[in-house]
């Protein structure tokens, strides 16, 4: 199966994802990964709505079925396009989801969240400086679950979601269990 990364927006997740991606691609999954146009021109965000058009674009020419695996920038921009969206996911898999920074950016995830027909599994770290697993667990109900994530030889009050093995069981488990 196809699984699409988005990861944080700062140029250090860059790295970050492909190693995700080549963690993944281990475990028999296809990864495609978006970077973001900021990244070439040293700028310091992600245009939100720019990174949305491109996984608009992506999803539409993937024929069959296919997952999402997104941090923090990269939930914002998941949630984000599922209105326009021609193919649904199966599942999407989020960590460190940036709750209070969307909301500043003028993203409410709690709305945009109401518009999700898929499975959702966040995991999120207790003290996650972007958004507390607390907070974030306002956006749960219906197809989204918010679990705490488990840090292992990683600290829990950070937004670094390093441990490649927690990463690739969060996303395996998905998958197992989006399976009919």
């Amino acid at each position: 199966m196809k699984v699409i990364l988005l990861s944080g927006q700062s140029l250090n997740n860059r790295s970050w994802i492909e190693e995700v991606g080549v963690s993944l691609k281990s475990h028999g999954l296809t990864p495609d990964v978006i970077h973001y146009s900021h990244w070439d021109i040293g700028g310091n965000s992600a245009d939100v709505e720019k990174e949305t058009e491109k996984l608009v674009e992506l999803v539409g020419g993937i024929n069959g079925d296919y997952c999402i695996f997104a941090k923090s920038i990269g939930s914002v921009i998941t949630f984000n396009s599922v209105s326009k969206l021609s193919n649904l996911p199966k599942f999407a898999v989020m960590v460190g989801v940036p709750l209070n920074t969307a909301k500043e950016s003028g993203y409410n995830l709690n709305e945009l969240s109401l518009k999700v027909n898929f499975p959702v599994w966040i995991y999120q770290k207790r003290s996650d400086p972007y958004c507390s697993f607390t907070d974030l667990k306002a956006i749960e109900g219906g197809v989204i679950v918010v679990k705490e994530y488990e840090c292992v030889n990683e600290p829990n009050n950070d937004h670094h979601y390093a441990n490649m093995d927690t990463i690739k069981n969060i996303v395996t488990n998905a998958l197992n269990l989006s399976k009919p």
